[in-house]
């Protein structure tokens, strides 16, 4: 599936031209015989995608920084389109490391990229990525692409529990640009993917919680409670009771 998964990751590391906050910025690839044609892949089609307009110039003069700071430390450029988009814009970049610069240089290599540039770092062997996983800083979201086969299955096990303790959202065989605004979605994650691990920036009702203060009312009757939270729903709400969604009345 190398060809695949290299226009499916691409595809969403140019998504709102890189500027979306899941969008793929490191990618940890095992070396093997594909993995100059899954590189070639990524490149291509970036360089075939048009460029996209930044938000400001501080999101194009980000990127340059992060481009001199990745070189300075080690990595190199695979691809870096020539087309020049309208307005305020950086051409589409690609960058590779190989693993033991990657971990030498971790803080370097992972100055943040808000925008259309990835680094890919390649790795020999599981005790390799084991390794590099051990340095990545926490991010929002962490995608897994495996064979169907169950042929890794091994390798996958041996990463799984340190790498989804970095992650706020665990993927299989799937892109992390893609949010669903529903209970289950947690957008968030430890230290620094935000600013506390306890909360997410979508879902409900989760997410309602980062705006308010946390209050219990203890034998209060009900007549002196918020509406909100009175037993006959005067405002019919639809509430969580009991792990359940409903705006019926409660029983008091």
């Amino acid at each position: 599936r190398g060809e695949e998964l290299a226009v499916d990751l691409a595809s969403s590391m140019l998504m709102g031209v890189g500027q979306f906050c899941t969008s793929p910025g490191i990618v940890l690839s095992m070396l093997g015989d594909e993995s100059p044609s899954f590189r070639d892949a990524i490149a291509s089609t970036l360089d075939a995608a048009g460029v996209g307009t930044l938000l400001d110039t501080r999101v194009q003069a980000g990127l340059s920084h992060a481009q001199e700071t990745w070189l300075a430390a080690g990595a190199r450029i695979v691809t870096q389109s020539l087309e020049v988009g309208q307005g305020c814009s950086y051409p589409n970049t690609l960058m590779s490391v190989d693993a033991v610069t990657f971990i030498e240089q971790s803080s370097a290599l992972q100055l943040e990229a808000f925008g259309n540039m990835g680094l890919l770092v390649e790795v020999p062997d599981v005790a390799s990525l084991q390794a590099c996983i051990d340095v990545l800083d926490a991010s929002l979201t962490g995608s897994i692409y495996s064979a169907s086969d169950g042929s890794d299955d091994d390798a996958y096990d041996a990463v799984v529990v340190s790498f989804s303790e970095r992650v706020g959202r665990l993927l299989n065989d799937k892109a992390p640009t893609g949010v669903a605004v529903v209970a289950a979605m947690n957008h968030g994650g430890p230290y620094p993917a935000t600013g506390h691990p306890g909360f997410t920036a979508v879902g409900i009702p989760a997410s309602i919680e980062r705006f308010g203060m946390l209050q219990c009312y203890d034998n209060v009757r009900p007549d002196r409670m918020p509406p909100e939270l009175r037993p006959d729903n005067p405002l019919g709400l639809v509430r969580f009771v009991d792990g359940v969604f409903t705006d019926e009345t409660v029983e008091w």
